[in-house]
């Protein structure tokens, strides 16, 4: 009985498959999967069910919008009821406070009294009768300070009554106080409650007004001082002399600008008593802090004292020393939630007034002052020689060290030339260094902690987002597998486009990236080459993309390739379709492919396995509708999601220096949305998104996520594979490139020091290393790297290969003139020199090639390298002879008489003297003669005479072995 699959059950119903497993799941249907089977009978089972469910569905909708009217009607009854009773209840409210009012007033009030109706003053939203109205009523009587009016019923708040003014916390008939109300005996000011107490504020009386929380008949409060004498506050002069500072006695301290009989010190006065301030002396029984330049801890006083005293002394300069280190921790902290308050935006009004103060002055000026902050920022030496610390970095300039010390920077010099360290004024030194100069000087230095870069220079943290603002995206497929598989005519197929026909030898050069639409739904295709010279493509294909479809062959199986894409995908965890192409050729094997896949741990649902796989024909278009369809049901299983509303976020795949355009980069967006305008990192390349075109080649405003474009406006070429960030601004992105090109420049300086003093000078010297140097020049940023790939694989222990240097766009001059210097060979790829480069080569005889192949090229450096190469020499046999006697020969010595038995034995060969199965000898041959003459070769079957080089321990019985050495070309 045939079986029908669950997805194709969905797609006929019209519903997506998730939710018919668990529509299924709910009428009591275990489905595992999209791919789980069940028979016809069972699928009508199923429909009956779900349409009962539907039906069920529908009458409960019916019931719940029947409910949702009948209740919107009872609450309008209800909302229409309540109406009425206020009504009602206002009603009877104004006309029980007209009666009460009635026999309250005055007549004559009541004739003058009638502003807005006859009894009914309007106060906001409340209705009443005789309610005074707060504002600008106006009556006979003048109503008081507030929006009260009337003599006798004021109002203030939501309160009503007969004759109960309200004001704060107060109660009584008298009127209420608010403001600076004069009165003969009660004044009120807060929550005070009495006859005759003063109060503080602009009030008038005959007592003395009352200043702070003290109570008293007469004493005034002034700080915190208590007593008759007048307070001392600021730089008020009086009899007393006040306390500032941590001074005790009668004579004036100093303060800022304070005036006395003596003068204070200010700076660099003078007076009777000097008080001390970094290097001063004074006439005190202190000790000078310095003497010839050097700091004086009170060395010749310690002598005197006792081992407890002295033990005393070093416990009490120990915590002093704890002390300076901890005020440095408060202000590093102090400093850090400057730099966060910046960060986070609270200090945005202090920009806005420096953007106001700087409005009237030219750009050039405020263009100028922008490198003097971040000059003084650099320098960070904390503490002072004063205080016998200082804390500074992991380097610092020599002249620097010598200002935080306070001496001459010639005596820091002297100090390090004494160190043998020979430095300039402008040259940095190490810590461990600064240390021994500042030991000399009795100066404790300490280094400060090497804060991590800031995610937001180096590493953008990209924040996750929300649940709620996440939106359906589309897929990103790469399609990988080996050369020549069928992997762009695959695409081609797929787009109806022509690029196959475009790659030079057939083979996919750059990743592609371009969008298809199926069905209505978009798809993202990546294409990335076969070939093995791409593996880090590869592997950047597989980082990137949602969907990963492998091609293979189905008559030439699983390549080398093909294997290494399978390794990717599985390291990426990602969803994996296998796509059997060229099933038209007669000889195709389907099978036979599905059974190499097993053996990669890939089982295929035909076989039970997990694994989908598609067999299609890019050629004819056989079984692609079925592979998009396939893809499609991946994504929906898999729910690919994106934010819309953030800034951008992706991949640069592919970059290339354009002669018109510039810095171009194809990227893909994989969350938020790109504009142009956009201020974007990329690595260590910046810019200003200026133009963005599509796979279509038309000009586009902004893209959403799962799209690839070209951007266009970096200030340099970045690195395929580089991830790129919208941020705020155009200069937080320039500062965050620059901060990534000095990490990235650190690095390379740190790689290349290390291999030129380490390995390679060593190896120079011992001969056994030759270099081959190479400048690769491309179109794009994704061959160097594969050109540099091949050729590591190349470089073996003898031969050494730089690629001294790379970059993208056409041979220039100067490369040819690097070359020359250099002795290098210049290797462009899809690139043209120009015609003063051409006519510079020939003048320096520089070896200049260009290929559009791209294993043509690393063919002909293998070539070049092999040349480079010593010559491998292999042994070859020529024969043997038994020694059957041995005489000796005047004038000779020793000689054997031997019988040939295997080959022949030659005068020029080489020869091993084997006894026992030991060789015994290893040498030439002195003589060979057949009778008494002298011959060149003896063959098999001829006796001969043979006599040894420098050698005569011959026996009967051994053995000698002719061989050369033959020269084999190396591989």
């Amino acid at each position: 009985m045939e079986k029908i699959r669950i997805h194709k059950l969905a797609k006929d119903l019209g519903l997506p498959t998730k939710e018919l497993i668990d529509m299924l799941s709910k009428v009591g249907f275990k489905i595992d999967s999209h791919m789980a089977a069940v028979t016809e009978q069972e699928a009508q089972q199923m429909m009956k069910k779900l349409s009962t469910v539907k039906i069920d569905t529908q009458a409960n909708k019916k019931d719940n919008e029947h409910g949702k009217i009948e209740s919107k009607a009872k609450d309008e009854i209800k909302k229409d009821d309540m109406e009425n009773k206020t009504e009602k209840e206002t009603q009877k409210d104004e006309i029980s406070q007209g009666n009460k009012e009635e026999k309250t007033q005055k007549p004559e009030q009541n004739q003058e009294q009638k502003p807005q109706g006859e009894r009914k003053p309007y106060q906001g939203n409340q209705t009443g009768e005789r309610k005074p109205y707060q504002g600008n009523q106006t009556g006979e009587r003048k109503p008081y300070q507030g929006n009260q009016s009337g003599e006798r019923k004021p109002y203030q708040g939501n309160q009503s009554g007969e004759r109960k003014p309200y004001q704060g916390n107060q109660t009584g008939e008298r009127k209420p106080y608010q403001g600076n109300q004069t009165g003969e005996r009660k004044p009120y000011q807060g929550n005070q409650t009495g006859e005759r107490k003063p109060y503080q504020g602009s009030q008038t009386g005959e007592r003395k007004p009352y200043q702070g929380t003290q109570t008293g008949e007469r004493k005034p409060y002034q700080g915190n001082q208590t007593g008759e004498r007048k307070p001392y506050q600021g730089n008020q002069t009086g009899e007393r002399k006040p306390y500032q500072g941590n001074q005790t006695g009668e004579r004036k301290p100093y303060q800022g600008n304070q005036t006395g009989e003596r003068k204070p010190y200010q700076g660099n006065q003078t007076g009777e008593r000097k008080p001390y301030q970094g290097s001063q002396s004074g006439s005190d029984d202190k000790k000078d802090f310095r003497k010839d330049g050097k700091r004086d801890f009170k060395k010749d006083t310690k002598e005197d004292l006792t081992k407890e005293e002295l033990l005393i002394e070093i416990k009490k300069e120990e915590k002093r020393k704890e002390l300076k280190i901890e005020e440095l921790k408060k202000a590093k902290d102090k400093e850090k939630k400057k730099d966060n308050k910046f960060a986070s935006g609270e200090m945005k009004y202090a920009k806005r007034d420096l953007t106001k103060k700087t409005q009237g002055k030219k750009k050039r000026r405020d263009r100028n002052d922008h490198p003097a902050v971040e000059e003084q920022e650099i320098v960070q030496i904390e503490g002072s020689a004063e205080d016998g610390i200082l804390s500074i970095g992991e380097t610092i300039a020599v002249g620097e060290f010598a200002k935080a010390l306070g001496v001459q920077a010639s005596e820091v010099i002297m100090k390090l030339v004494k160190l043998g360290i020979m430095a300039s004024i402008n040259q940095e030194i190490k810590f461990e260094t600064a240390e021994k100069v500042a030991q000399e000087y009795d100066i404790i230095l300490m280094k400060q902690e090497v804060e991590e870069e800031p995610q937001d220079l180096v590493d953008i943290e990209i924040k996750e987002d929300a649940e709620e603002d996440l939106k359906p995206r589309a897929p990103i497929v790469a399609v990988m597998g080996h050369v020549d598989h069928g992997k762009t005519t695959l695409l081609d197929r797929i787009r109806h486009t022509g690029v196959a026909e475009k790659e030079a030898g057939g083979i996919t050069q750059h990743i592609g990236a371009s969008e298809v639409v199926v069905n209505g739904q978009k798809i993202v295709f990546l294409d990335t080459p076969g070939h093995e010279a791409f593996t880090e493509m590869r592997a950047r294909g597989a980082k990137v993309t949602d969907i990963a479809i492998i091609v293979v062959a189905a008559d030439d199986g699983i390549m080398p390739q093909t294997v290494e894409a399978i390794n990717h995908v599985k390291a990426a965890g990602v969803p994996l379709i296998i796509a059997i192409n060229k099933i038209d050729k007669p000889t195709a094997n389907i099978d036979q492919v599905r059974q190499e896949l097993s053996g990669h741990g890939l089982l295929v649902e035909a076989w039970g396995g997990e694994v989908i796989d598609c067999p299609v024909s890019a050629k004819s278009g056989e079984g692609i509708e079925n592979l998009l369809q396939m893809v499609l049901l991946v994504s929906e299983l898999e729910e690919f999601k994106a934010n819309p509303d953030r800034n951008a976020v992706g991949w640069v795949i592919e970059s290339n220096l354009d002669k018109g355009r510039g810095a171009v980069a194809t990227v893909v967006v994989l969350n938020g949305t790109l504009k142009v305008g956009d201020a974007v990192v990329a690595g260590s390349s910046h810019g200003k998104v200026r133009a963005m075109i599509n796979s279509k080649g038309n000009r586009t405003g902004k893209v959403g996520p799962s799209t690839a474009v070209e951007i266009l406006g970096l200030n340099e070429v970045p690195n395929a594979g580089d991830q790129f960030v919208v941020v705020d601004n155009e200069k937080q992105a320039r500062i965050i490139a620059e901060k990534r090109r000095d990490k990235i420049r650190e690095d390379y300086m740190k790689a290349t020091s290390k291999i030129h003093l380490e390995d390679l000078f060593s190896q120079m010297q011992q001969g056994s290393v030759k270099e081959l140097n190479l400048i690769v020049k491309a179109d794009v940023q994704g061959s160097i790297e594969a050109l540099r790939g091949s050729l590591e694989k190349i470089s073996n222990e003898e031969v050494l290969v730089k690629v001294i240097h790379s970059g993208v766009g056409a041979i220039t001059e100067s490369d040819v003139m690097l070359a020359s210097a250099s002795n290098a060979i210049i290797i462009g790829f899809n690139v043209r020199p120009s015609m003063g480069a051409a006519s510079t080569a020939e003048r320096e005889q520089v070896d200049m090639r260009t290929y559009s192949i791209i294993y043509q090229a690393i063919e002909e450096i293998e070539t070049a390298m092999k040349g480079m190469l010593d010559p491998e020499f292999v042994e070859e046999e020529l024969g043997k002879a038994d020694v059957r006697m041995v005489f000796k020969v005047p004038g000779a010595g020793m000689a054997a008489g031997c019988y040939v038995t295997k080959g022949k034995i030659t005068r020029a060969s080489k020869v091993r003297l084997v006894r026992d199965g030991i060789v015994i000898y290893d040498g030439t041959i002195n003589s060979l003669r057949r009778f008494r003459d002298e011959v060149k070769e003896v063959a098999t079957g001829y006796e001969c005479g043979i006599s040894l080089e420098k050698y005569s321990d011959l026996k009967e019985g051994d053995i000698i072995e002719a061989y050369f050495m033959k020269e084999v070309i190396r591989k």
